[in-house]
């Protein structure tokens, strides 16, 4: 797998029920106290395709680390790791016991347009990432773009 991340969740079932990829983050304050003003202006006010059932796991990130020695470990393609914005939305509202609490950060990897929205540095043992079984998930929205 993938030795920068450590699995919170084990075997415990995390499912995300399909979607009609109408929800926004930039509308999503029910369930985030703070959306960046930016999210809009970075053009990632844009709604996403239907999903299905969706299983997701938990990591933890255990030490720093780039945005390609994070994902890249997982051997599958970054479009098989990322959620849309309606699922972020609902793994918040549904799971909300998985997310870092203490003001650290939960990451979400998502796509807009061709590229993938991420924080390319973080430190250690703060970050908590959410991904799909099949197709990895990841926590909270960072500002910041990677290709």
């Amino acid at each position: 797998m993938n030795d920068r991340l450590r699995l919170l969740s084990g075997n415990e079932p995390l499912v995300l029920n399909p979607t009609d990829g109408e929800e926004v983050l930039a509308q999503a304050t029910d369930v985030f106290r703070y959306i960046d003003r930016n999210f809009e202006h970075w053009n990632c006010n844009i709604v996403g395709l239907p999903t299905k059932e969706t299983a997701v796991q938990v990591y933890e990130m255990v030490r720093d680390s780039t945005f390609q020695e994070l994902f890249g470990g997982f051997g599958v393609a970054l479009d098989c790791l990322a959620l849309t914005q309606a699922q972020i939305r609902q793994f918040v509202k549904h799971h909300g016991d998985w997310l870092k609490k203490g003001g650290n950060g939960t990451f979400f990897l998502f796509k807009v347009g061709n590229e993938f929205l991420w924080q390319q540095r973080t430190s250690s043992r703060t970050v908590v990432l959410v991904c799909a079984c099949a197709a990895l998930l990841l926590s909270e929205f960072s500002g910041h773009k990677s290709a």
